[in-house]
């Protein structure tokens, strides 16, 4: 728990407060070296410096933004490094579409030198490359004024000229400053996915992220299940173990079912809509043609840990919900990942005859009576107005962010 508290202050901390008073971070676990496509990019500006993994020598800062979420918008500086590998022995020169200046060496020799509006108007001096891997250094300035763009290309007798492909360019993705400034990056992540500024509240911004809303329980009894919203309330991940929603501290089964009976009081299910003889069949084409596997797990197929399961599609929809969801995904939660696909109201419910035709896990009754007075003063006093949109009061009150700062 220390260490994610943190974690958690390490990443707030940087683009919410600057560097003075932060906690130290727990430290780096020991890792071998590994070189992997892509190059490190360091990046310098206002006195705040950023490392990071990209694919290319490349990058585009639109005016008045930063380069990156941990420095402030402004000139900046911005250098590659790494290797640049070739098959075999060839002579090569490099050049760059952008603007600012540039200056590229590889092997330590000279490869360009470019300034101005418009940096390919220079071509830099023919250049031996020996085979494997040759150190790659790109140093680059931003203009004072205006967007920022810089693309490095390379040309030889083999080919044309093209931007450096990525597989050509190799970095230890394991070096100190990388991993560092990944762990701050996989931290800030964390912050916005976990709402936790929804709670430990700040005044400040930065982040768009923060923006991040959650599903909104508004109509809550038209489209849950009740016995699955009990069950999620209890522990989120025992249904879904991607599922960023916090178990709620000291949490028991009659409060699940207390919270649960209120939530179904919002809204009345509709009628469950006629199905047809092969809508199910139907549907499962419609589910291979619109590539729902890529980011989908059926119930009778092993889970991926990178993509969503169906397992309690059936226990969690009512079937009219199901349908109405998969024509909008976005209605009650704006931030959702799953796209808007137009669906017509007659594919959408081939589509949800189709899940709810397969097997997938039901829920258990909890076998207690929820008191849905008791569930509202719950739902009120536990954070859950925090986060997500619902009719009540948010009687929910923690230590705000700027009194977590160095505790």
């Amino acid at each position: 728990m220390r260490m994610t508290l943190a974690l958690f202050l390490l990443v707030v901390g940087a683009p919410l407060f600057g560097q003075d008073g932060r906690p130290a971070a727990p430290p780096l676990p020991e890792a071998k070296d590994q070189l992997v496509p892509g190059l490190t990019l360091h990046l310098d500006g206002g006195g705040v410096q950023d490392v990071r993994s990209v694919r290319l020598a490349a990058l585009y800062v639109p005016d008045g933004t930063p380069a990156s979420p941990f420095l402030p918008p402004g000139p900046f500086k911005a250098t590659w490094e790494g290797f640049i590998s070739v098959d075999l022995g060839t002579d090569c020169t490099f050049s760059a579409a952008g603007n600012g200046a540039v200056v590229v060496t590889v092997a330590d020799k000279p490869a360009l030198n470019a300034k101005g509006d418009d940096l390919s108007k220079v071509e830099g001096p023919s250049l031996r490359l020996r085979k494997g891997r040759n150190k790659l250094v790109v140093a680059y300035e931003s203009p004072a004024k205006g967007d920022a763009f810089l693309r490095l290309s390379w040309a030889s007798s083999d080919f044309q000229r093209e931007p450096v492909p990525p597989l050509a360019l190799s970095h230890n993705v394991n070096a100190a400053p990388v991993r560092t400034r990944r762990r701050l990056r996989e931290g800030r992540e964390l912050v916005a996915s976990r709402r936790c500024l929804k709670c430990h509240t700040t005044d400040a911004k930065g982040m768009p992220e923060l923006d991040l809303d959650a599903p909104s329980l508004a109509e809550a009894g038209a489209r849950l299940k009740p016995d699955w919203i009990a069950s999620w309330i209890l522990d989120p991940r025992t249904l879904r173990p991607e599922a960023t929603m916090p178990k709620l501290p000291g949490i028991q089964p009659q409060d699940a079912a207390d919270m649960a009976a209120y939530l179904a009081t919002l809204g009345k299910p509709e009628a469950d809509p006629a199905v047809g003889a092969d809508d199910a069949k139907l549907g499962g084409h419609l589910f291979a043609e619109m590539r729902c596997i890529g980011c989908h797990t059926l119930p009778d197929k092993p889970p991926a840990p990178d993509r969503i399961p169906f397992t309690f599609v059936k226990a969690k929809w009512t079937p009219a919900a199901l349908k109405k969801f998969l024509q909008a995904p976005e209605k009650h939660y704006a931030w959702i990942e799953m796209p808007n696909f137009h669906l017509k109201d007659e594919d959408a419910g081939k589509l949800a005859a189709f899940l709810g035709s397969r097997a997938g896990k039901g829920i258990a009754p909890s076998g207690l009576q929820g008191d849905p007075v008791r569930g509202k003063q719950q739902v009120e006093s536990r954070g859950c107005v925090s986060c997500h949109a619902v009719a009540g009061t948010n009687a929910f009150k923690t230590t705000p962010l700027k009194d977590l700062k160095g505790s």
